[in-house]
């Protein structure tokens, strides 16, 4: 990785760390911008009256080299927030104030999500330990099944099953190869 990408990937860690902070502090934006904007005009609005202008002639003056107050707001807004957290986090309050009025549906809701992940978790543990893993022998690529042809071939307990008895040269290596 090049010295380039690191710091790109850096600052672009930074970036989304600092979304995040902006989207979960997000009361204090509003109220340090505030601030921030008050200090800005009330050091334009001095120049100006330094200027002789009266106080509010500065401070229309003030406002006026400044800016629109909201539009800078708003883009602030947007590059100092993490859109997808905070609709998460919108999301989540909602959904707990509708629980909370009625929480009848809640607990219903909550115990058909536990069953059903409990389901899922359990049928997942069931088909990785049988399916997905090698099974717990000495070279399990050798292992093979057995299958018969035929309508009544072996015993009778499932679909063309071998018995212990026709499968026994199989086992100690005494059966002809198929080719």
């Amino acid at each position: 990785m090049s010295k380039g990408n690191r710091q790109s990937s850096g600052s672009f860690l930074k970036e989304q760390l600092a979304r995040i902070h902006g989207s979960l502090a997000r009361r204090n934006f509003d109220r340090e911008f505030d601030e921030e904007v008050e200090e800005h005009l009330a050091s334009l609005t001095e120049r100006f009256m330094r200027q002789g202008m009266t106080a509010a002639e500065a401070r229309y003056a003030a406002r006026k080299q400044f800016g629109g107050l909201t539009q800078m707001k708003n883009e602030l807004r947007e590059c100092c927030r993490f859109r997808l957290l905070e609709t998460l986090l919108q999301d989540s309050a909602y959904v707990l104030r509708q629980f909370r009025k009625a929480p009848l549906f809640a607990m219903a809701s909550i115990l058909t999500l536990a069953l059903g992940i409990g389901a899922n978790t359990a049928i997942f543990t069931l088909v990785d330990q049988l399916v997905l893993r090698l099974l717990p022998v000495k070279d399990p690529q050798q292992v093979v099944a057995l299958a018969g042809k035929g309508e009544h071939y072996g015993g009778t307990m499932g679909y063309n099953t071998l018995s212990y008895t026709m499968s026994k040269p199989f086992a100690t290596g005494m059966a002809c190869s198929i080719k």
